[in-house]
């Protein structure tokens, strides 16, 4: 197979988020194809090629509630990209395949993933400098895989304690850097998801997190004495319930001062970084996250803008300082949008699935 510039920036997208649906694909790199065909049909080349995997269970989209396939890196993508990039890292990116009753949590993270990277893309000053998901090796860069590690981390005793974050990463408001573990919270309050049962389930973790400075060994540019948990619910009435049950636990014992917590009802790309959405488990006032200063944007970020802006996501390589900008050349170039360039890459699409042709 010939691999495109889009498609390497599919790859791209794929390690950056784990797993992506035709839709997320065709929102990051293909923006305007209008009815995602030609998103689905690179998508299917580079399937069939075995650069990436696709899931065999179809997930119904939030957005529209139609059943999709979700796609993830296989191990051949993983070496095309350390070849192509020069980055071994991209050796140890995730290629196992998500457990069904996982991947719409996955699909989740991915989502907030993406909402965050279009609020910093609009944001001057600010920088997310670094993301891991809970798959990926945090240290990836080192070379003796031995000594990888991910964000789940255990403690031995009785009984033994895990910790188990959804995603971590750093933000850098005009020079704030602070570090975060992510809960992303999908439970109704039914099956051990209530209230209580959270609180009680999730603390001690990070309480020994906290007390072990594992904090340090995840971030360790950052230089920070401390981190926050933020837990992400559906609504501000699960969110208020949850509050509420951390803050009757020891505070002391079970550092609930670490905690932040947020509706997905308020998580805009307009509100994420600008508006106080931010709560503590106490009667504090609520703050931004990353407690950065409100900067308007004018007409990019109006009120209530929910949808990410096309062709503005950033994919970058693992450890990058921030997000590299989406573009239509070769890695490090500056993204060219102009109508030449999208019919010089449809004329280079063509030219490639006539030589694929040609070879069969």
């Amino acid at each position: 197979m010939i691999v495109t510039k889009r498609d390497l920036l599919v790859l791209l997208a794929l390690a950056r988020y784990f797993v992506l649906d035709r839709r997320h694909v065709q929102k990051l790199v293909f923006p305007k194809d209008g009815d995602g065909r030609v998103a689905r049909r690179r998508l299917a080349a580079l399937a069939d090629a075995g650069l990436i995997r696709r899931h065999s269970l179809l997930v119904a989209s939030s957005d529209d509630a139609v059943p999709a396939p979700v796609y993830f890196l296989a191990d051949k993508g993983c070496q095309y990209l350390a070849e192509t990039t020069g980055d071994s890292s991209y050796l140890y990116k995730p290629v196992q395949l998500p457990h069904p009753l996982h991947v719409r949590h996955h699909l989740a993270v991915t989502k907030l993933h993406m909402l965050l990277d279009a609020a910093i893309a609009a944001r001057p000053g600010v920088e997310l400098e670094a993301w891991f998901n809970e798959t990926d090796v945090v240290n990836a860069g080192e070379p003796d895989p031995r000594e990888h590690f991910r964000l789940v981390t255990r403690f031995d005793g009785e009984p033994t304690i895990t910790c188990s974050p959804d995603a971590g990463f750093v933000l850098n408001c005009q020079g704030l850097r602070t570090e975060y573990y992510l809960e992303l919270e999908r439970g109704d309050g039914h099956r051990g998801t209530g209230p209580r049962q959270l609180a009680e389930r999730k603390c001690p973790g990070y309480a020994e997190l906290a007390r072990h400075r594992v904090y340090e060994k995840h971030f360790p540019a950052v230089g920070s004495d401390q981190f926050r948990v933020l837990l992400v619910t559906p609504d501000g009435r699960r969110r208020d319930a949850i509050r509420q049950a951390f803050a009757k636990q020891d505070a002391a014992q079970f550092r609930t001062d670490l905690w932040r917590f947020a509706a997905l009802t308020d998580i805009t790309v307009a509100s994420v970084l600008d508006s106080d959405i931010i709560f503590r488990s106490g009667l504090e006032p609520p703050e931004r996250l990353g407690g950065g200063v409100s900067i308007h944007r004018g007409t990019s970020g109006a009120a209530g803008a929910d949808t990410l802006p096309p062709g503005e996501i950033a994919v970058g390589g693992p450890g990058d300082a921030g997000p590299a900008a989406l573009h239509e050349g070769p890695p490090g170039d500056a993204r060219g949008g102009s109508h030449a360039n999208m019919q010089r890459e449809r004329g280079e699409e063509q030219q490639v699935d006539q030589q694929e042709q040609q070879l069969k």
